[in-house]
């Protein structure tokens, strides 16, 4: 099963980086303002939004394995579809056409991480999440290194047929090789009827902690992975085939450090140290670490040390990332899923205002400095609220009684 999501997550995130490269050449085919492409970039996100909210319910009424699979074949459905949207030369069919692929995509990690919770040990499962971490990062380094080659040689349009098909024949092996579970797909744990505690998601302080964490990580992360290509073309002057090689250097970190700390963290658990104090020290490390370096890209001049930086900033982040992730299940062990599903939500929306914005003030500016800065200050804004009201104690036993 963990084969076969992560492959699941990797052609998710290849999906979701394709129009980040395809755009640079889209831009200058239709004609697109920095405002234009950046609001092309965005709609992507205001699709995932919806289902992020809700996917977590609909995993736990119709079974995660359903429901991703289903994401699946909708987001490659539109994949594919997108060339055709572009080239009616309609910003409105095109951008609707992307808030489709978001809503597919949007459902896959809450369905997936349903499977997790229900299917794997509790020990196992901040491992679980490392590894599926590890496939966004695998998604958009095979997205980064292959697509702006198969853009030279085949157009941008086919890279979309291509892909996309792979999530059809994706599908395929899902339903011959996943099997259906009693407990995880025909019945619900009694627990799980209980009433979703909303009002706790959104009033608690500490729930409100793993929120504004997940929600400015996923800024920094839905960002810059949509902004990179078009940085290293604007900035240093390099053709889209070096920007796509130089862009996935950061990720590359995030196909170690999240596996890593997912396992670090997961030893740490059985040695019996304090299970806050293990998501604080991963949170700490990782996004105050990945702020720095991130601050100073903002202010380089060579392209070779901008990537650098970039990759250590993105091996910090990456540590921080499974001292988060699990924290919805941590203080909601019943609906854990639900609110994960609306943290990555939150995340979407703001970043879908994040990526509009940068292309509006490259409009005004032509300077990528106030993205990286902007991302380094909400981070930490968010680390230290998340210090001083983040918990694992449950709260849904306080909402049933």
């Amino acid at each position: 099963m963990l084969g076969l999501s992560l492959l699941g997550i990797v052609l998710c995130y290849v999906d979701r980086i394709l129009i980040s490269i395809a755009a640079i050449n889209m831009k200058a085919d239709f004609n697109w303002t920095d405002t234009e492409k950046g609001i092309v970039l965005a709609s992507f996100f205001w699709g995932y939004l919806i289902t992020q909210a809700f996917g977590g319910l609909l995993a736990r009424r119709f079974s995660g394995r359903m429901v991703f699979a289903l994401a699946v074949l909708s987001w490659s459905f539109f994949t594919i579809l997108t060339p055709t949207a572009a080239y009616t030369n309609s910003l409105f069919i095109l951008v609707i056409c992307r808030f489709l692929v978001g809503v597919g995509e949007g459902a896959a990690f809450p369905a997936v991480y349903t499977m997790i919770y229900r299917r794997m040990e509790v020990s196992k499962q901040s491992f679980a999440v490392g590894s599926l971490m590890s496939g966004s990062a695998i998604g958009t380094i095979i997205a980064l290194l292959s697509v702006p080659t198969l853009i030279i040689y085949f157009g941008w349009a086919k890279v979309f047929y291509l892909f996309g098909s792979l999530g059809l024949v994706w599908a395929v092996f899902w339903f011959a090789l996943v099997p259906k579970t009693i407990p995880e797909d025909d019945s619900l744990d009694p627990r799980e009827l209980s009433p979703t505690p909303w009002k706790l998601f959104l009033t608690n302080k500490s729930a409100l902690s793993v929120f504004f964490i997940t929600t400015t990580w996923s800024i920094c992360s839905f960002t810059t992975v949509t902004w990179l290509p078009s940085y290293f073309v604007d900035t240093f002057d390099v053709s889209s085939q070096e920007a796509g090689l130089y862009s996935l250097v950061p990720f590359l970190s995030l196909l170690i450090s999240p596996l890593w700390a997912g396992r670090y963290s997961a030893q740490l658990e059985e040695r019996g140290m304090d299970k806050l104090a293990i998501r604080k020290l991963l949170v700490y490390c990782g996004i105050f670490s990945g702020c720095f370096f991130l601050c100073t890209v903002a202010f380089v001049q060579s392209v070779f040390l901008a990537a650098l930086l970039l990759f250590a900033a993105f091996l910090g982040f990456g540590v921080a990332q499974p001292g988060f992730a699990v924290m919805s299940k941590d203080l909601f062990p019943n609906s854990g899923e639900v609110m994960f599903g609306m943290t990555i939500a939150s995340g979407s929306i703001f970043s879908s205002i994040a990526i509009a914005l940068v292309g509006k003030a490259l409009d005004m500016t032509g300077s990528y400095t106030v993205m990286f800065l902007g991302i380094a200050f909400l981070n930490i804004i968010a680390v230290l609220y998340f210090h001083v009201f983040a918990s694992v104690d449950p709260l849904e036993s306080r909402y049933e009684s």
